[in-house]
């Protein structure tokens, strides 16, 4: 006897019955359109990075900076070598402020709302004390952009005004974003989680791994392209089109063979929606299209 007879069977099982083709159909009836980016961002981007640390006695030593600084310059020289291939001159300008304190250098002391990526990710606002209990007033609290509460606080540490007003005018000016400009974050000592960065859009990157294929990974979302990791929490042909073709592609990074970006290629699906070429593979149109279930199940395993 089939599960499905058993299903018919009872009126919870009539119910699942016919949940069940409808769940499976899902990934094909509710698909969300991937952006492309039809105007690449193309010839020099600067990129501010900041080491932040939650204690001011625990700073970025010499040696931990000189790996931040070289894993990124390959992070970088990367993907300019990779937008060269497609015919786009993109070059990054990298930039290392140092903090007016002598004694922390090229860190930034800030207590973020948690240490773990994995949940930071999913934070937009925190609680902030404004004024605090007294005996005749009672105390007063509001919530807050964390990411903009960051860059505060950056922004009056920072020993370089220019950067300092530059911080200034992309948050508390609220000019729009500038394409040519990326805020890079590398939290010092991360605590461990799966998630190893990440891109909040028109603010940054952040980065936990400190290894250069995450940093190319996030940056290239900055770019503009989507994960191709999504596809992976589903089956049907999207599912077996990157596990088969696109599992050494960096935004995919599915199953990281490799902390270097180097072993790793951007493929003509993520060229296409960087804007970097017109013309798209046949085989790789499906993936325009992320199916329901797959963002499901992908958003659903942040909580986990």
């Amino acid at each position: 006897m089939s599960i499905y007879t058993l299903l018919s069977k009872s009126k919870t099982g009539s119910v699942l019955f016919c949940f069940v083709p409808l769940l499976l159909s899902s990934c094909t009836f509710f698909q969300k359109p991937v952006s492309v980016r039809h105007s690449p961002v193309k010839d020099t981007v600067a990129v501010y990075h900041f080491i932040v640390s939650a204690n001011k006695r625990k700073g970025a030593d010499t040696s931990t900076t000189n790996s931040f600084i070289r894993e990124s310059k390959t992070a970088y020289d990367w993907i300019s070598k990779e937008a060269g291939l497609s015919g786009q001159h993109l070059v990054f300008k990298e930039h290392w402020p140092v903090n007016k304190d002598s004694n922390l250098r090229n860190t930034f002391t800030y207590k973020l709302p948690n240490n773990s990526l994995q949940k930071l990710i999913r934070i937009n606002k925190i609680r902030a004390v404004t004024q605090k209990r007294t005996k005749t007033q009672p105390e007063k609290t509001e919530l807050i952009d964390w990411n903009k509460a960051l860059f505060d606080s950056i922004g009056k540490q920072v020993k370089d005004s220019t950067v300092a007003e530059l911080i200034h005018d992309t948050y508390d000016l609220k000019i729009s974003h500038n394409r040519n400009q990326l805020f890079v974050i590398h939290v010092l000592k991360a605590s461990e989680s799966k998630i190893l960065g990440y891109h909040k859009p028109g603010k940054g990157v952040y980065i936990g791994s400190n290894k250069s294929r995450t940093i190319a990974h996030e940056s290239v979302h900055y770019l503009g392209a989507p994960d191709l990791y999504i596809h992976r929490y589903w089956f049907g042909k999207k599912r077996r089109t990157v596990k088969k073709k696109l599992w050494s592609e960096i935004m995919d990074s599915g199953i990281p063979r490799t902390e270097s970006c180097n072993f790793y290629y951007i493929s003509n699906y993520t060229a296409y929606t960087l804007g970097w070429t017109d013309t798209l593979q046949k085989e790789y149109k499906p993936l325009l299209k992320q199916g329901f279930m797959a963002r499901t199940f992908f958003f659903l395993s942040l909580l986990w």
